[in-house]
């Protein structure tokens, strides 16, 4: 949206990724789906409201319906946390195998240093380093509790 709380349908293509996620695209901003399908499972934890999450089940269904690229691409590490929460919360067979495949790519994509993602300009693997490593612990820790 805009400032003026606009729905944004006009956009150049250089900065389509931030502004959709196609469903049979690869390399998409898988991210963008999994920051509201965590909140809304979150949401659902905290005040037991059925729909948060009928609604973060519907984010982790869109996520199943994309490309299959969304197993083994970086910026999917949100989409394995949230998956991971509604493993947690509903023991969904279907919502683990999708966090257990993305965690396990992020693993075999991790260098002999420990380090995410080093061909990258220092400012992004720092940050995907980071990133990748407290999203596997938040994985890790809604799996285990499943």
């Amino acid at each position: 949206m805009n400032d003026e709380e606009k729905l944004i349908l006009d956009f150049s293509e250089d900065v389509s990724l931030f502004f959709q996620v196609s469903a049979n695209q690869p390399n998409q901003a898988y991210f963008m789906i999994g920051y509201p399908l965590a909140f809304l499972a979150n949401l659902y934890r905290t005040t037991g409201d059925n729909f948060y999450l009928n609604t973060a089940q519907k984010y982790l269904d869109f996520a199943l319906s994309c490309h299959e690229n969304i197993r083994s691409f970086y910026f999917s590490h949100k989409v394995a946390w949230g998956a991971a929460i509604i493993a947690n919360l509903t023991g969904e067979i279907k919502a683990t195998e999708l966090s257990k495949s993305i965690a396990d790519y992020l693993l075999t994509i991790q260098t002999e240093t420990g380090a995410w993602l080093t061909e990258k300009p220092a400012y992004s693997y720092v940050d995907q380093t980071a990133e990748i490593a407290i999203w596997l612990r938040e994985i890790a820790t809604e799996i285990i509790n499943n």
